[in-house]
């Protein structure tokens, strides 16, 4: 990825592998771009939310270097990143370093609308039930079923 945030991507990937999160302002990240950051950025979270898909080209510098958007602090100007995911071509369930797998659950957890909705299909494929792909809405957390 050559573009406007590759700085920010060899920034963060040139940080100790120990270093945990890394708070900057944005004033700081524009000295690291040497260049402003949008308006956007300034007013709305979306566009420092972690995803790759879609025209978040911001967001895809952070994540290819393994870090990830914890907190956006407007009025102060501030964003705080955080090790994110291991890049790891190899896994396709990359785990944070020193960190299990119900950690990364845990995450990505808090990171879906509603994750019943994404384990109950699975589970009625496991079962082997024909409508496995249906998803149901789910208005309370999920109960053991009995």
């Amino acid at each position: 990825m050559a573009g406007k945030y590759t700085p920010l991507k060899n920034y963060l990937t040139a940080l100790s592998p120990s270093q945990r999160d890394m708070t900057l302002s944005f004033e700081q990240i524009e000295r690291i771009l040497n260049d402003k950051l949008p308006p956007l950025a300034y007013k709305y979270q979306a566009w420092w939310a972690n995803q790759k898909k879609g025209s978040h080209v911001e967001a895809q510098a952070w994540l290819d270097a393994g870090w990830k958007v914890d907190t956006v602090k407007f009025k102060e100007k501030r964003v705080r990143f955080r090790r994110g995911l291991r890049p790891n071509p190899l896994s396709p369930f990359p785990h944070r370093e020193g960190e299990t797998c119900m950690d990364c659950l845990d995450d990505w957890s808090n990171n879906v609308d509603n994750l019943c909705q994404v384990i109950h299909p699975l589970l009625s494929l496991l079962r082997g039930e024909k409508r496995a792909g249906v998803m149901r809405e789910v208005k309370e957390p999920c109960q053991p079923e009995t």
